[in-house]
């Protein structure tokens, strides 16, 4: 049934590119689907504007949290396979706390951290608890097995939080490289929680990661770029 979802959902798409081309404007999200745009249609202007979020300003705290957070929603398989990884490959093996946070975790995912005291899920949090969870971490564990562009909660997570531990995936597009600490595999999560545990959050941090996000995920500066893409005229 996936299959057969996803091959009408091509060729759907194939079609509709029919119409794309007579666009005059094109606006993209991520970096890769701006290249792809612009090699098929080269008529069409194609300008990468990241998407919107929630936050305005950076509030990361500076010192140390008292645990490791993974969040997301955990009905979505994607997330909940994630989380099933990061229980049995990653977080069985290190002692420092670890809270999975979201929406409907499953009963799956429930019994895989029971066996281990220091893993607590947290089921369903408000929007108020969700956003102390992120800003009171000490890191933030971010995998994804599939890149499919920009993820917001990677950007809630470095607006908010403090350091940010992600794969390869997860950072497909984003030119956020350098505000994150790289890990692919079980060993190099491992290792970078069990280094990252000891280091404060400091000012010089925040700096860095003010300066990197507001040039390019202001949503003030690309509101403004819209505007002007669109009407040819800033918007007060």
């Amino acid at each position: 049934w996936k299959k057969i979802f996803f091959l009408i959902s091509g060729i759907k798409l194939y079609f509709y590119q029919k119409v794309i081309r007579h666009a005059d404007l094109i606006l993209t999200v991520s970096d890769s689907d701006s290249n792809y745009l612009s090699q098929h249609f080269p008529e069409v202007k194609v300008v990468n504007i990241p998407s919107f979020h929630a936050a305005d300003d950076i509030t990361s705290l500076v010192g140390k949290g008292t645990y490791i957070l993974y969040h997301g929603n955990l009905a979505v398989p994607e997330n909940e396979k994630a989380a099933c990884f990061l229980i049995e490959d990653v977080f069985s093996k290190i002692t420092f706390p670890i809270i999975i946070a979201g929406r409907n975790p499953s009963d799956t995912l429930k019994r895989k951290a029971a066996p281990f005291s220091h893993i607590k899920i947290i089921g369903n949090p408000d929007g108020t608890e969700m956003a102390e969870l992120i800003r009171r971490a000490h890191a933030h564990i971010l995998f994804t097995f599939q890149a499919t562009g920009l993820k917001l909660k990677l950007l809630n997570a470095l607006f908010n939080g403090r350091f940010c531990i992600v794969n390869q995936k997860m950072l497909e597009g984003t030119g956020l490289e350098n505000l994150c600490l790289l890990a692919n595999e079980q060993a190099e999560l491992i290792k970078q929680i069990n280094q990252v545990v000891l280091k404060d959050f400091d000012e010089e941090t925040v700096a860095v990661r003010k300066l990197i996000l507001m040039e390019r995920y202001s949503n003030r500066s690309n509101a403004e770029r819209l505007a002007m893409l669109i009407f040819q005229r800033p918007v007060n």
